[in-house]
């Protein structure tokens, strides 16, 4: 799609969000790193795991409970550590967040 480009984009992004992508593609990546770092958000600052890529042209990714708990059942363990050099594919969905469909 060449002529799709999402507002969101425009801003200062640092990392990957569901509008960094084309509607309906898809990427596979592969973890380089996993960090825990401070994310601002309207509701302040929270800590979360951050993973990198060795794709060096995609941002890093937040990860969310949801996220972890997938590539833990992937992969069979919760160990980080051991998620270096693995694929993920990453798309863009639809979720529930307090109710709300996002």
């Amino acid at each position: 799609m060449e002529n799709y480009k999402h507002w969101r984009t425009l801003t200062d992004l640092n990392y990957l969000r569901a509008e960094s992508l084309l509607p309906g593609q898809e990427l596979v990546l592969t973890i380089k790193d996993i960090k825990s770092e401070e994310i601002k958000s309207r509701e302040g600052t929270d800590t979360k795991p951050v993973a990198y890529f060795t794709d060096t042209n995609v941002l890093p990714m937040v990860l969310n409970v949801v996220n972890c708990e997938t590539i833990e059942r992937l992969y069979g363990t919760g160990n980080i550590f051991e998620w270096i050099g693995k694929k993920i594919q990453v798309f863009a969905t639809t979720t529930k967040v307090a109710g709300e469909a996002v």
